[in-house]
């Protein structure tokens, strides 16, 4: 029985390669790559497509995140699997920041300092108990309790008014190279709250938001209350523009007769003075006999491939792989605005010139009384008809403060003005026409 289940897990298996097309953003899709046999000339034709969405409130990506959403939680899962089972600090390692690990400086057996971009690397990965750790980890992250989306928890507003949930926001970050505020404050999180996917995480308001004990995640639905756990957050939003490619045509044809000589001739193995020779002899493949023919020594007889073994490990293990676009063309799929902001106030002040009888310009013009109402309060509170305008002394009456200081001022600017020298020079003139007038009159008479 054993036997026949060997044979039959060999029998599911083939020989080749599958290759799969991604930028280098993301990790690709393996389900959706093809098969290149052994011995086989491949041509593949490929199509470009772009997909440019818009940023919030229009749709959940980011501008400046540019790790692809399942590269990112791999890079959060590895992070909390290696402080959480490898015995490295959160120091020593911080969290994921813009979708990226940091890499681990971490010290070898032999004691050389790395750096690993990876840092599952420096665990113990044959441990059945740190496999275990790595195990119970991953299903922290399937239940929803660890590495949660960097969006949940918090609320945008946009247009002023509106707000979304759970959604992703760019605000604060102007390059790829700086945090949004939203991720800079899960970033800041200690701990937070958390359901399960079995108890509607979704559902729960308090689901992601920030807590000092489990008392504080009280559900929203009246199911069960959530738990108060160490913050562990994944700010991985969609980009807002990728890339992704596409198989439109594959042919395949075996290697003819020349490729394969050429390659056995030239890639398998080197000819000897034997063989220039004596055709027959041998021939060397390179990785056992290069060095020996370096050291001008001959390798034992059965040591090299002959040309047909050659011939053979070429037409069993080589496989050759022709990639091109289809054309010279790319697909854009681009989201835009169904109905623009300016399209929609055209419509609303038309429908509502039509049923109701006013316009934009209407509107202005009760502004515009509105702001000179507001500006003409105080006249109309204190103007020269207003109670508290000034009022006429009565006779027998004191005049108010304000008038007697008034009379005073008048006085000495009377004064001031009397005892000016040129004042005194024009009033005396006016007194001397004065009497010349009326000196006139007299001596006509006489």
């Amino acid at each position: 029985a054993p036997a026949g289940l060997a044979k039959a897990a060999m029998a599911r298996r083939t020989d080749g390669l599958v290759v799969h097309m991604h930028s280098a953003l993301d990790e690709g899709e393996v389900a959706q790559g093809f098969t290149v046999g052994p011995g086989v000339l491949t041509s593949v034709a490929a199509a470009q497509q772009s997909d440019v969405l818009m940023a919030y409130p229009f749709s959940n990506c980011s501008d400046y995140v540019t790790v692809d959403p399942s590269r990112c939680q791999s890079n959060c899962l590895e992070r909390l699997q290696t402080v959480s089972c490898c015995g490295v600090s959160e120091a020593a390692l911080p969290p994921v920041r813009k979708g990226y690990v940091p890499a681990l400086r971490w010290k070898s057996p032999a004691g050389n300092l790395l750096n690993l971009s990876n840092p599952v690397m420096a665990c113990a990965a044959l441990d059945p108990a740190v496999k275990s750790c790595f195990d119970a980890q991953a299903q922290l992250v399937s239940q929803g309790l660890a590495c949660i989306e960097g969006s949940i928890g918090f609320s945008s507003s946009y247009y002023g008014f509106l707000s979304r949930h759970n959604w992703y926001v760019d605000d604060g970050a102007t390059s790829e190279s700086q945090l949004s505020n939203q991720e800079s404050a899960g970033l800041q999180m200690t701990k937070q709250c958390v359901w399960t996917d079995t108890e509607s995480n979704t559902r729960e308001d308090k689901y992601g938001q920030a807590c000092v004990s489990s008392g504080g995640c009280t559900s929203s639905t009246g199911g069960s209350n959530g738990r108060c756990r160490a913050a562990s957050r994944a700010y991985c939003p969609p980009r807002c523009t990728s890339m992704s490619y596409s198989i439109q045509a594959t042919t395949t044809t075996d290697l003819s007769d020349s490729t394969v000589s050429v390659l056995a001739g030239n890639e398998m193995a080197i000819a000897t003075s034997a063989y220039l020779t004596a055709p027959t002899v041998v021939r060397r493949i390179k990785p056992s006999c290069n060095a020996l023919v370096a050291l001008g020594q001959t390798p034992p007889d059965g040591a090299c491939f002959t040309d047909a073994q050659g011939r053979a490990v070429v037409a069993a293990s080589y496989t050759l792989l022709n990639m091109d676009y289809l054309d010279f063309s790319e697909t854009v799929n681009e989201m835009v605005e169904g109905v623009p902001l300016s399209t929609l106030m055209g419509t609303v002040g038309g429908t509502v010139g039509l049923f109701a009888g006013i316009s934009a310009m209407t509107v202005l013009e009760m502004l515009e009384l509105l702001a000179f109402l507001v500006l003409a309060a105080p006249m109309l509170c204190c103007g020269a008809w207003s109670p508290c305008a000034r009022k006429a002394v009565e006779p027998g009456k004191e005049a108010p403060r304000d008038d007697r200081d008034k009379g005073a001022e008048q006085a000495a600017e009377v004064d001031r003005l009397l005892h000016d020298r040129q004042v005194r020079e024009v009033l005396a003139n006016f007194k001397a026409i004065a009497v010349r007038r009326q000196a006139t009159p007299s001596a006509a008479a006489g």
